[in-house]
């Protein structure tokens, strides 16, 4: 019986952090070994194989070798633009790869029109003979408008085994998993295919739906961000389908990517003081498995006493370390503290404005051990920096070059390697 693959949304390249960079390519190649193992006659990839459109040559390189010896098997791979691997001004690495003979590029809508309507050509895999077709991702949910004037009859009235791509959410399917502004209606859609192969969506759905088929969604293969990393402590599973198929579709497998177990720990600072903190940390770190974990460290809340900077986080990142965790994610973006609750500030401009905020938060803070963020100089090294923040990036620079640039620059404000 004839099968395929459906994977999405593997954002590779996306962490800056290099551990989860490579966990993430990983998660992928897992995933195509996974395709092989399991004789699939060809993968979908429903967006996103890439975080952006040109991505770190050293990841191309590792991801497109991978693809070259699934395609060498026999096994054909085709491929849809996601939100982020999609650019309108410039040619997507997706372009390259598909130039190169990698993959095959699914038609985008642009590339035929009928009458005022939208056509789409369908595109038929040689091996098993199922007919796909595809709407690419744009920025925003900007393709929304191709899905409204879509010659939908003409695609409905084709026979044989159906498949429709697309990159977006669908409002009868997401439950407040997304906001509505975000999503199509389900009647944006073709009826009467046998499977439609979502992405963009980073947690598995699937449902029939009447008079339509199977909408599927497989989530990430690993995750992009911080909230793909906590939903997956939180249960969410990670990994792509294998759909077994002839008239119809027969059986859908999903195949876990992921080797590490992620573990999410949610501490309430809420009136604790700092030195109560860091005796929940300690204790977390001593009582906890960590082996081949990836450890979220989620701190929340308001101290009754003390500030951030109070809090010891390196003995504890030591500590998992030491205890296997391959990676320690500390997340303080909810931790605040009673003492830096409010500033009131009244100036007539906004540099004194900003001298004295920053007057002020350095003189709540301690333990600092650089004399460059302290009193009056810590003042200027703090403006120095905002300076540097506030130059954007060039026209023509990419993002990792401007990046690069920022860290350097405050690396040599603060005298520090960063």
């Amino acid at each position: 019986m004839p099968r395929f693959a459906h994977i999405s949304d593997c954002h590779l390249g996306a962490w800056r952090d290099k551990t989860l960079r490579a966990l993430n390519l990983k998660a992928f190649m897992n995933a195509m070994d996974a395709c092989v193992e399991k004789n699939v006659d060809f993968i979908l990839v429903c967006g996103d194989l890439f975080d952006k459109n040109i991505p770190d040559l050293d990841i191309v390189e590792q991801a497109a070798s991978k693809m070259r010896d699934v395609r060498n098997k026999g096994i054909e791979i085709y491929v849809i633009y996601g939100s982020h691997d999609y650019s309108p001004a410039a040619t997507s690495i997706i372009d390259v790869l598909h130039g190169a003979g990698l993959f095959t590029k699914i038609m985008d809508v642009e590339e035929e029109r009928v009458t005022d309507k939208i056509g789409l050509k369908f595109l038929e895999d040689r091996k098993t003979g199922a007919k796909i077709v595809g709407i690419s991702g744009r920025r925003a949910s900007l393709e929304k408008y191709y899905y409204e004037i879509l010659d939908r009859q003409r695609l409905e009235k084709e026979s044989g085994f159906k498949i429709f791509a697309f990159h977006i959410g669908v409002n009868e399917l997401m439950s407040g998993k997304m906001h509505t502004d975000e999503c199509i209606p389900i009647s944006f859609f073709p009826r009467n295919f046998d499977y439609y192969a979502g992405g963009h969506i980073h947690s598995r759905t699937e449902k029939n739906e009447n008079g339509y088929g199977l909408f599927v969604y497989p989530g990430t293969t690993f995750g992009w961000n911080y909230n793909d990393l906590e939903n997956t402590a939180n249960g969410e599973t990670r990994g792509f389908f294998i759909v077994d198929f002839d008239t119809r579709v027969r059986n859908i497998e999903f195949i876990r990517t992921m080797e590490n177990n992620v573990k999410l720990f949610d501490i309430d600072a809420d009136n604790k003081t700092t030195s109560d903190i860091n005796k929940i940390l300690e204790k977390t770190a001593d009582e906890n498995n960590f082996e081949n974990c990836i450890a979220l460290v989620k701190l929340k809340g308001v101290l009754s006493v003390g500030g951030q900077s109070e809090i010891n986080m390196q003995p504890v990142r030591d500590k998992l370390y030491a205890k296997g965790a391959v990676n320690v994610f500390i997340n303080r973006n909810a931790l605040s503290s009673k003492e830096f609750n409010e500033i009131k500030i009244k100036a007539d401009d906004r540099e004194t404005v900003e001298e004295r905020v920053f007057k002020e938060q350095i003189g709540m803070c301690a333990g600092y051990s650089l004399n460059s963020l302290k009193g009056v100089e810590g003042v200027e090294t703090a403006k120095a920096v905002l300076n540097v923040m506030k130059d954007g990036k060039k026209d023509n620079e990419t993002k990792g070059d401007y990046t690069d640039r920022v860290i350097s620059k405050v690396s040599q404000i603060m005298k520090v390697k960063i």
